[in-house]
């Protein structure tokens, strides 16, 4: 059976090394974001408590961006593209969650009392969705993560529903 081999490259273990130190560092930063009166939350939804009237246009940029790599993940998933499932989340996780979406919120938790309160929900609501789709492909890490957010009725995450 030809072309079952697979070239073993270094880059990809160092890749893979620093996705999961941006993943654990931002796990960390939203968690300290949370308020102590949030603690044991309930699952977040996307619309759940957010005022809607004061998203801002990154707030709505972000949600915009989480809902289409549920899909495109998903479809993907479902039609056995695994490399490029993973892929989408990487990019979605690395470039829009991480470099753009948390370095904003750094400003926005600073403003008004609302916007703070919708910037910490988001923040959840993003990182949960995000383990939820990394699980397939780093189970362990997103597992350990997700033992240490405070939801409710909390079960393993390999068991929770699908976003």
């Amino acid at each position: 059976m030809k072309g079952q081999d697979i070239r073993f490259v270094e880059d990809n273990i160092i890749m893979g090394r620093k996705f999961c130190n941006k993943l654990w560092n931002a796990a960390r930063f939203v968690l300290l974001q949370i308020s102590p009166k949030d603690s044991d939350l309930s699952e977040p939804t996307k619309k759940a408590n957010l005022n809607i009237k004061k998203l801002t246009v990154a707030d709505k940029k972000i949600l915009k961006a989480a809902d289409k790599t549920i899909k495109s993940v998903n479809k993907d998933l479902e039609n056995f593209q695994f490399g490029k499932a993973a892929r989408t989340i990487y990019d979605f996780f690395w470039h829009d969650f991480c470099d753009k979406y948390i370095e904003i919120s750094k400003k926005q938790m600073s403003n008004s009392k609302s916007e703070k309160e919708n910037t910490e929900k988001i923040l959840f609501y993003v990182l949960l969705t995000s383990l939820k789709l990394l699980h397939p492909f780093m189970p362990f890490i997103t597992e350990e993560i997700y033992q240490k957010l405070p939801l409710k009725n909390k079960k393993m995450l390999i068991i929770e529903n699908w976003p």
